[in-house]
């Protein structure tokens, strides 16, 4: 019995200088107790989708919700385990606050909501996922295809022997591709003789939010009959409302002898596209002339001048026959 006695109160002896020491090698203040018991707050904002980023914005449109994945857990990397200490404060409420604190100039964001009650994970290590939305528009001139960023601040106080967390996140996003373009012909009706050309210039500006390449192409299918139209194929806007550009559109009538009473409505197709990458583009649309031929054509008697020549040459010939048989 003394023996048993005896062998307890050795041990107890030997474990507190044992704790002692520890104390001694490491100091611990009650404001440096989380650090010996590591525990940490962790939070991560991204955004919800598959691959954590977003799709490409379009500009200037009104504001529209995104939503961003709040994710927070606990984790360990103390001196000791903290199973028993963290267990006291499972399932207690944390205030996770989100500040905006940067986007550019040329975007509008806002949070709907700046704080979002967290509850603490019922494991170290497990992870608890919370959703905010996050509203955006761009402005029309948003560098298309350009890397914006979002600064999102999340602060997390301390729970007791939790280690709370301060962080500015970086959520990047695009905007997209906005193609548009003015066109303006100097005019949109002609009245020609049938052995002139009519030609339009048509003054292009680029008011997209990148570099334009803009297609035109003649729509044959509308040209009556003998007539001819060409246009230039393409023009390349820089970026900017004051890049512009100059096409012509040249109008061919029917050029067949005699008189001419012609109308034609000629329609050009127009179509913007990204310029580093065309298969990126806008809505295509119709530019509209319309032409009137008007008078005499000379073109093509050169053919009937060996006729009329055979013809007068017979006259001749006749004429000169039957005076001839008068004098008899």
């Amino acid at each position: 019995m003394n023996k048993n006695f005896k062998n307890i109160k050795i041990m107890l002896i030997t474990t507190i200088i044992l704790i002692s020491l520890s104390v001694a090698m490491f100091p611990v203040t009650p404001a440096d107790d989380s650090a010996l018991v590591g525990l940490s707050s962790i939070v991560n904002l991204n955004w919800k989708n598959e691959t954590g980023k977003l799709d490409p914005i379009q500009p200037k449109q009104d504001l529209r919700p995104y939503t961003l994945v709040v994710s927070y857990t606990v984790t360990r990397g103390g001196l000791f385990g903290g199973e028993l200490i963290y267990s006291l404060y499972e399932g207690r409420t944390v205030d996770i606050k989100l500040d905006l604190v940067g986007y550019p100039k040329w975007a509008t964001v806002e949070l709907t909501k700046d704080t979002i009650t967290a509850h603490v994970p019922r494991f170290i290590g497990q992870e608890a996922k919370y959703e905010v939305r996050i509203e955006l528009s761009l402005d029309e001139d948003a560098p298309a295809y350009e890397q914006g960023i979002i600064y999102v601040k999340a602060t997390v106080p301390q729970i007791g022997p939790i280690d709370g967390m301060e962080q500015t996140f970086s959520l990047s996003f695009k905007p997209a591709y906005r193609a548009l373009i003015s066109y303006l012909p100097q005019t949109n009706n002609k009245i020609i003789g049938p052995m002139d050309i009519a030609e339009f210039p048509i003054d292009v500006t680029n008011l997209g939010n990148a570099r334009t390449k803009v297609f035109f192409e003649v729509d044959y299918d509308s040209l009556p009959d003998g007539w001819s139209a060409i246009i230039n194929d393409n023009v390349v806007l820089e970026t900017g409302s004051g890049s512009m550009g100059k096409v012509y559109l040249t109008v061919r009538p029917p050029k067949g002898f005699g008189y001419h009473d012609d109308d034609a409505v000629i329609r050009v197709k127009i179509t913007p596209k990204y310029a580093d990458d065309t298969n990126i583009q806008g809505e295509s649309e119709y530019l509209t002339v319309n032409v009137e031929s008007r008078g005499l054509s000379v073109i093509g008697i050169e053919i009937l001048i060996p006729i009329i020549i055979i013809i007068l040459l017979v006259i001749i010939t006749v004429q000169f026959f039957i005076k001839k048989i008068k004098k008899k």
